[in-house]
Formats: C-alpha cells, structure tokens, sequence
C-alpha cells in the first residue's frame, strides 16, 4: 500500500524519465517483490501478484504492459512448455474428469453469471458474453496446484486433471465468446430483463453510450437545445440520467427490442461513443444510410470498418493522447511540490 499510493508514483515520475527507464524500474520492483516473498517462505507468485498490485494503480501501467508484452510472451511460451513436459499422459479416468469438469464450469458458470448480470441491471447480452469470457480456469489455478502437490497435499493426478481443464477452457474461450454465440444464447433465454417503456419523439439526436466521452458530448447537446435520447447500460449511469431529467433507454444498443425502441432510423443524428466499434453494426444496417452515424473511432482500422458499413468516423485517438499527457504533466508537477 505504501510503494503504491506514494513510493511507487515518485519513482516512476521522478526516476525514469523515458519508457525504456520505466519499464526497467518495473522489472526491478518485481526482482525485489519475488525476492521478498521467497526470502519470507512464500510462492514467487506471491510476490509477482503484489508487485503488479503496485503499478497497477498508476495510469502508466497500460504503457509498460505494452512495453512488457515480448518478455511476458516469451514467459508464457517457456510456462507451457515446462508444463507439457511436466504432465505425463493422461489417462482414461483422468481425461474424463476433466472433460466432466470442463462442461460443469460452462454450465454453471455462463448462467450463474448472467443472472448476477441482469439483476443488477445490466443488459442480458453483457451477462453472457461476460460469462463466456470467465467460463475458464487460468495459470494461477496451475501454479496452486502445483504448489499442493510439492508440498505433498495432493496426488500428482490432481494436477494433471487441473492441467487439462485449464487448457481446454482457455482454448474454448476465444471460440465460446463469439458474436454469433452470444445471439443464439439469447435467442434461448428465458427469461431477459423487461425493458421500460421510453416513448422516442422524430428528427431528435440518439446517443448511444454515456461514458466520459458520451456525458461530455450531452452537455453540449443539452446547452445547444437540442431533443436528445440516451441509450445506456450502465445502471448507476441510467439513474442518474434519469434523476436530472434526461430521456434514457436502460440496455444494450446492440439489441433487437433496444433499437426498436430508439428507433434510429427516426432520427436526425445518431452519436454512438461504444466502447467496442462492432457493437455499431446493428444501428448501422438498420439506418442502411438514411441517417448520419457519427461512431467515434481510435485507430485507422476502425475508420476504415466504419467508412464501409455506412457510418462517419471521428477519430479520437489525438484528443485522447493529448488529454493524457496534460494529466500526466499536472500529476507530475503536483508530485514534485509535494515531494518539495
């Protein structure tokens, strides 16, 4: 807590003024942690998991894992493979279990998910692609196995079964998570959150997302008098639209009954600010260009994606860049006096 709330941001800001200093700053912090942890009788991991807890406050963070990305590639080529030669040939009984415990971590998990989802207001295909996405086991389950069986507390076959499920739910995962996935398991729910009612008037502006970007372009809509419609689905978001008076629809811009409801094809503009630029696809084939849709990009790739489904791009890359580094300055300097 001390290296992360003070140490931490002073080091970064005061000792390693580039990225190469940085992210060698890192890995030094990390070289002590992992000594710590192992000077005190604890998994190296233990160690490794608290460094990280220590940079991750720091906005930087995102850069050095970028910076990061080749060794930890080169790390994770070296973990799966002292893995595979590691674990022996699975049996019959074993290869079953696991399998058995592959399909009970789908099933319980992917709907178990989805309800925690959608009873705290989020749109029911948020709640399943989220559980898609978390019906797997990871590394961490590896090395705590691996851990119990050296210190004699589980067979070796133990391990070998935990081994199997982590691979095939991580190999499942990219595959299970698809668009296409999740619009059939929709199509299975039972029981999806009823959306309120929000009559939408003609030739008004659509907003499709609230976030930071999404509430500063409402307050100039708002100021510049214009009829705006919220789409969002951030429940915490919603309530607060909704207590300053702003017409809103609580769900997902990417579903059937929303887009019936806010009825883009219906009005003079739509400014979309989602965070995923796939997620436009729907609005953009329902308006078939009748209607301009001003989708706020951050790179090239998704300019050109958006150019050829019909919609306007405004990239944001620049504004979002120029935004960081007046932050990162006025952190600095704030640092700097107090560290005077």
């Amino acid at each position: 807590l001390l290296l992360a709330r003070w140490i931490v941001p002073r080091m970064v800001h005061g000792g390693a003024a580039d990225l190469e200093g940085r992210t060698l700053l890192a890995l030094g912090l990390l070289s002590v942690f992992v000594a710590l942890a192992t000077r005190a009788g604890l998994p190296a991991i233990t160690g490794a998991f608290l460094a990280g807890v220590a940079l991750s406050a720091l906005p930087v963070a995102g850069t050095l894992r970028a910076a990061l990305v080749p060794l930890t590639d080169f790390a994770r080529a070296l973990f799966f493979t002292a893995l595979g030669a590691a674990i022996p040939l699975p049996t019959g009984g074993e290869l079953l279990r696991a399998l058995l415990l592959v399909g009970l971590i789908v099933v319980v998990t992917v709907p178990l998910v989805a309800a925690l989802a959608e009873a705290n207001g989020y749109s029911a295909r948020t709640g399943l692609l989220s559980g898609l996405l978390l019906a797997q086991t990871s590394e961490l389950s590896l090395v705590l196995t691996l851990e119990g069986v050296q210190a004699g507390h589980l067979e070796p076959s133990v391990f070998v079964v935990v081994a199997l499920v982590t691979l095939m739910t991580m190999a499942l995962t990219p595959f299970l998570s698809q668009e296409g996935v999740v619009f059939r398991l929709l199509r299975w729910h039972p029981l999806q959150r009823r959306i309120p009612r929000v009559v939408v008037p003609d030739d008004g502006v659509l907003l499709l997302g609230c976030g930071s970007n999404g509430l500063v372009l409402l307050d100039l809509l708002i100021l510049g008098g214009h009829d705006v419609t919220v789409v969002e689905q951030d429940p915490a978001v919603v309530e607060e639209l909704r207590e300053a008076g702003i017409r809103v629809i609580h769900g997902d811009a990417g579903e059937a009954k929303v887009l019936r409801m806010a009825a883009p094809d219906r009005a003079r503009v739509v400014l979309s600010t989602l965070r995923r630029v796939t997620d436009n696809a729907p609005i953009l084939e329902r308006v078939r260009g009748r209607v301009p849709v001003l989708v706020r990009v951050l790179e090239s790739a998704e300019s050109e994606w958006v150019r050829r489904a019909g919609g306007v791009p405004i990239d944001f890359s620049e504004a979002t860049a120029d935004a960081f580094m007046a932050w990162w300055e006025e952190e600095g300097a704030r640092l700097g006096s107090e560290t005077a």
